[in-house]
């Protein structure tokens, strides 16, 4: 809805200085309205004017000052909107969320090829690693085997009774490079909220996150077993490249996530709290690639699979 509403008025403009009806149009007044519960204020032009067909017609004119003289007579071109008086150019206020939406993209297409071009080759050695671990192709909200069989999936889910936040200590203020700011705003705003439920190929619920995000913080991701009793914290300390602390609900580290050493922000690695490898996790463009090792505890099995998960969105 938002990109729709950006694209429009930049279409209907670019419509209707290439295709519209050219006419020469006579001001007749212009006035600063100020407004009012039925009626939006601002500049207002009038005028008549007649088109090179030979049709007349008066009206509103746009994109002219309030003030302009009356009797000045102007170039028009006749859209699905209305007149507009003015080339293209004038024009530019309404190609500004079209522009914003087109950097804001660029942003985010900058963040992913960055990751995808860093974990492509990771994400290929997982793949084809022996079979002893446990590898899964995990997308926004399905995780399948290397073969297509689906592992588990993750979906919106109703609150829990009873569920108490535990707050195992103080979050960090959450920051973000001014450059990717954007991203992560909007992150903030589309970012799914609340209660998931990681429910297995079976329909068994395997799990449950909650998204604990408060404004200027660093969120909480909290693992709670099906019968909502928390086991596990994940704590973001860093959004770009992604970093995270484990957290049993008593405060206690367990383990921590984050970049591989020397291969970029598409690598991920799961470490215990003795620094042994529990998982990796590389991004090859639209999924990540998760492998466990089979020496990971079921604790951050678990956690490995939701941090991939988390990598699907903006904010994370």
């Amino acid at each position: 809805m938002i990109a729709g509403f950006a694209i429009f008025w930049p279409a209907m403009m670019v419509w209707t200085y290439a295709t519209g009806e050219k006419a020469t149009a006579t001001v007749t007044a212009c006035e600063e309205r100020a407004s009012t519960k039925s009626s939006a204020g601002g500049r207002y032009c009038e005028g008549t004017w007649r088109t090179e067909s030979g049709a007349e017609g008066e009206g509103s004119i746009y994109g002219l000052d309030t003030d302009t003289p009356d009797g000045t007579r102007v170039p028009l071109h006749i859209g699905p909107l209305g007149p507009y008086a003015g080339s293209l150019t004038d024009q530019y206020k309404t190609f500004t969320p079209a522009v914003l939406l087109a950097l804001l993209g660029l942003l985010c297409s900058v963040r992913s090829i960055r990751r995808a071009a860093s974990g492509r080759a990771t994400a290929r050695a997982l793949l084809n690693a022996g079979p002893d671990g446990t590898t899964l192709i995990v997308a926004r909200t399905k995780a399948r085997t290397p073969g297509g069989g689906r592992y588990a999936t993750l979906e919106p889910a109703e609150p829990i009774d009873d569920y108490a936040y535990p707050r195992a200590e103080a979050r960090r203020l959450a920051t973000a490079p001014l450059l990717m700011a954007p991203v992560w705003y909007l992150g903030a705003f589309l970012d799914p909220k609340g209660f998931a439920a990681l429910r297995a190929a079976s329909g068994e619920t395997l799990l449950y996150v909650h998204y604990n995000a408060v404004r200027r913080l660093e969120p909480d991701y909290v693992l709670l077993d099906p019968s909502g009793k928390a086991h596990l914290v994940i704590r973001r300390t860093r959004w770009n490249p992604s970093a995270y602390r484990l957290l049993h609900a008593d405060g206690t580290e367990i383990g921590r996530a984050g970049p591989a050493e020397g291969r970029g922000p598409g690598v991920l690695e799961v470490r215990d709290a003795t620094g042994a490898l529990a998982a990796t996790a590389a991004c090859r463009g639209r999924t990540w690639v998760l492998r466990a090792e089979p020496s990971a505890t079921p604790l951050l099995r678990d956690a490995s699979l939701v941090i991939a998960f988390l990598q699907h969105r903006l904010g994370d």
